[in-house]
C-alpha cells in the first residue's frame, strides 16, 4: 500500500507506476533515488533547473512530522496547515 496527499486528503493506492530507471545496472531502489537525484542536480547546475524544490521539500517535511505525531497519538486526529507553507 502506497500512501500519497492529495491537497488536505491522506489516499492510498495499491500500485504506483515507478519504473527503477537503473535497474539494469543492478541499483536497488534506494540506490536509484541518489542516482536520479544526482543526475537532477547536475542539471541544476547546468540549466538552474531545480532537482527538489525548497517548498516541495518543506511540504514532505511537514508531513513527516505531521506522521509521527499520529503514530504518538494513535486513532486520534492529527490536523495540518499545509496552507502556510
Amino acid at each position: 500500500m502506497v500512501y500519497y496527499l492529495d491537497g488536505h486528503h491522506l489516499g492510498a493506492v495499491k500500485k504506483l507506476n515507478a519504473v527503477n530507471a537503473f535497474a539494469e545496472a543492478g541499483l536497488s531502489d534506494d540506490e536509484a533515488a541518489v542516482a536520479s537525484l544526482l543526475i537532477r542536480m547536475k542539471a541544476y547546475v547546468d540549466t538552474q533547473t531545480e532537482a527538489y524544490p525548497m517548498q516541495e521539500a518543506l511540504y514532505d517535511a511537514y508531513l513527516s512530522i505531521l506522521m509521527e505525531k499520529a503514530g504518538k497519538y494513535p486513532f486520534q486526529a492529527v490536523e495540518g496547515a499545509f496552507e502556510d507553507l
